[in-house]
């Protein structure tokens, strides 16, 4: 991988580039839609744009601390609303559930569809889509609360897991627009892929595209380093090394994809964080979890 191959990044057209950033802002805005729903469910009237800038914040945040997305989402809804912190892993697991069961759908359904079409799916696509569906249904079932009743901190986290996932899935209404609006999440993901390929002038089967961006979006769920900088481009290097393209290729598509990204967090950071929390008085260094 040389320095020069990314020279490529500079010379795209730049209707590819506003078709990518419309196709992330939809998504971006499906994707606060769907976590507004949550919150209001866990006792947030937090509407759409509100839940856009928490978002904002968030993966902002995400960029330079180890699941910054959840611990910002957990302040905001107590210092904001008075939710208590005890309330934030059953939103994580509301949306953990959601993100893995329609994911592994996705990709289930476009490789069936590529079996179909007789195309060459990377065995590694597979052993993600069994997996994610495996620990979806894994995280509906409750487990009981006396498994771990010596461990005081795993017992207390299994019962704020345990009670809040209950409390969101009474809600069917709820759940059924949030699992659309994830659909809407990885179809803008799906085309925004097969967008970046075109631009950097290769075409792939948009299925391909589909089942690639659910990967892409699945590798995000673990957060190993601030931004998991390095670590979603090796991933994609390798998809693309499976599907006959160069590894380099993959790693700037990674890389596109990433500045698209930055671009749109670095234009509503700074309006979302000056509302949402500069306003309100919301200091993150003054923040002392005790509920």
């Amino acid at each position: 991988l040389h320095v020069n191959e990314f020279k490529s990044l500079f010379q795209i057209n730049p209707i590819y580039l506003i078709i990518m950033l419309s196709l992330s802002f939809i998504s971006m805005y499906a994707n606060a839609s769907q976590n507004a729903l949550l919150y209001n469910v866990l006792g947030a009237p937090i509407g759409n744009f509100e839940s856009v800038g928490i978002s904002s914040i968030a993966a902002f945040f995400n960029l330079f601390i180890p699941q910054g997305t959840t611990i910002i989402k957990a302040v905001y809804l107590n210092k904001r609303y008075n939710v208590p912190y005890s309330k934030a892993p059953a939103l994580f697991l509301g949306i953990l559930v959601i993100f893995l069961l329609v994911g592994s759908g996705f990709l289930l359904l476009s490789n069936s569809i590529l079996l179909v079409m007789k195309e060459t799916i990377p065995i590694v696509i597979w052993i993600v889509a069994i997996v994610v569906s495996f620990s979806g249904f894994l995280l509906i079932v409750d487990i009981p609360k006396t498994l771990f009743s010596r461990n005081k901190l795993i017992n207390g986290l299994l019962a704020n897991f345990s009670d809040g996932w209950r409390e969101l899935r009474t809600n069917k209404s709820c759940l059924i627009r949030a699992s659309f609006y994830q659909i809407v999440i990885f179809s803008c993901s799906g085309m925004s892929m097969a967008v970046a390929y075109r631009a950097l002038g290769i075409n792939i089967n948009p299925l391909f595209a589909v089942s690639l961006s659910a990967v892409y979006l699945c590798s995000t769920i673990l957060t190993i380093i601030p931004g998991n900088f390095g670590i979603q481009e090796s991933i994609f290097g390798v998809l693309s090394s499976q599907m006959g393209l160069a590894f380099s290729q993959g790693v700037i598509i990674s890389t596109l994809i990433r500045l698209i990204g930055i671009i749109m967090l670095f234009v509503s950071f700074p309006i979302s964080w000056y509302f949402l929390f500069y306003r309100h008085g919301i200091k993150i260094r003054k923040i002392k979890i005790s509920n």
